[in-house]
């Protein structure tokens, strides 16, 4: 929703570059939503951003808190197609605000991580920062150097795993070729059915019993939203 709230500074990001990813409308602890409530907090994300960008379909998000489970990374994925992405390192800096932590406790775990591994490179760091406020994004700001310094090479997380953040994009950022789409439905998978020994699969056919209900369920829902009172655009 901070979009709707700040639609200047999200299209300022998205005009210099920058990739796009859901984080929930309302940023809540996902696995203590129902399915219905997790197809919406997606759902409202992804539209909010395809009618502000040009028709941009996401293909990652990041849980608020990083909670997820099987059940919130299945709706995700069938239903929407995004991947979930994970920090593997994280500043703590959202918790400056109420003295959780210190530039100079961000600053020192920061030195310590980009400076102990010189070699190898390999895997390496997705750290969690925000740009809450001017010390948050200084404290990014102060590590840039010591991370260039010891070696590192920084890129989107979109281009870790993918070439594009976009699901109908070959590029990232803005003025990129975008073939205008609605939201995508993940309906097949490759699989046939059938496991190694030629008989069927039952938990396959359960998995797909249940991406077809969660189809149905987001059909209801996108109906009866479209019943309610729409929020202003961006």
């Amino acid at each position: 929703s901070r979009i709707r709230n700040e639609p200047d500074q999200f299209l300022a990001i998205l005009e210099q570059g920058g990739d796009i990813a859901v984080h929930t409308y309302t940023h809540p602890y996902m696995t203590t939503q129902t399915n219905e409530q997790v197809v919406a907090q997606l759902g409202w994300t992804m539209e909010i951003i395809h009618n502000s960008t040009g028709g941009h379909v996401l293909k990652f998000w990041r849980p608020p808190y990083g909670d997820s489970d099987n059940r919130v990374r299945a709706i995700a994925e069938e239903v929407f197609g995004m991947k979930v992405i994970i920090w593997n390192q994280d500043t703590e800096d959202w918790s400056m605000a109420t003295n959780g932590t210190t530039m100079q406790a961000i600053n020192a775990s920061m030195t310590q991580w980009i400076t102990a591994r010189r070699r190898p490179k390999s895997p390496g760091f997705i750290i969690l920062e925000h740009e809450l406020a001017d010390d948050t994004v200084q404290a990014f700001m102060d590590a840039f150097p010591v991370m260039k310094s010891n070696g590192w090479e920084t890129k989107s997380v979109a281009l870790l795993s993918a070439d594009s953040a976009y699901q109908n994009s070959a590029g990232t950022g803005d003025g990129t070729t975008v073939t205008p789409d609605s939201i995508l439905l993940s309906t097949d998978n490759g699989d046939d059915g059938s496991d190694d020994n030629g008989g069927n699969s039952s938990s396959s056919n359960s998995a797909r019993v249940q991406v077809q209900v969660l189809v149905l369920v987001l059909v209801l829902v996108l109906v009866l939203l479209l019943l309610l009172p729409r929020p202003p655009g961006v």
